[in-house]
């Protein structure tokens, strides 16, 4: 299954599935949800035009660790991955946060899913765009 934009802790308190957490928890939105038949769940923070945000994948990490404790049984594994423009180079801190320690480039969706490569090619060259400024790596 596959969800875009998740509140992921306000939607599973609104099912009864976990406890309400904190307002800053049940607001924190993931990009991109994913979950698998073996209960494993994959969470991508994309960026296009900026680079991450340091303070947001600190909340990410803390949101997984959270997954993780308080339903050991319904997911198998609760991972945070990166997906960014292939011009932005995030610092070896900012890799730490991301399990494996490393990310995906949009080229490389481009060259994977070469049907899609309008929407990942254009997401991958406007990095740097319209910037304003902000605390990210």
């Amino acid at each position: 299954d596959v969800g875009y934009e998740v509140c992921m802790f306000r939607d599973m308190a609104f099912c009864g599935l976990m406890a309400r957490q904190s307002r800053s928890l049940e607001k924190l939105t993931f990009d991109l949800v994913l979950t698998t038949s073996t209960g494993a769940v994959v969470i991508i923070e994309a960026k296009a035009q900026q680079g991450f945000n340091t303070a947001q994948l600190v909340q990410q990490r803390r949101a997984l660790v959270l997954l993780r404790e308080d339903r050991p049984e319904w997911f198998s594994q609760v991972m945070l991955q990166g997906l960014h423009s292939s011009r932005y180079r995030p610092s070896r801190s900012t890799l730490l946060l991301f399990d494996g320690q490393r990310t995906l480039a949009w080229k490389q969706m481009e060259d994977a899913y070469p049907e899609h490569a309008d929407i990942y090619g254009r997401a991958d060259s406007i990095y740097g765009e319209y910037a304003l400024p902000c605390s990210s790596d």
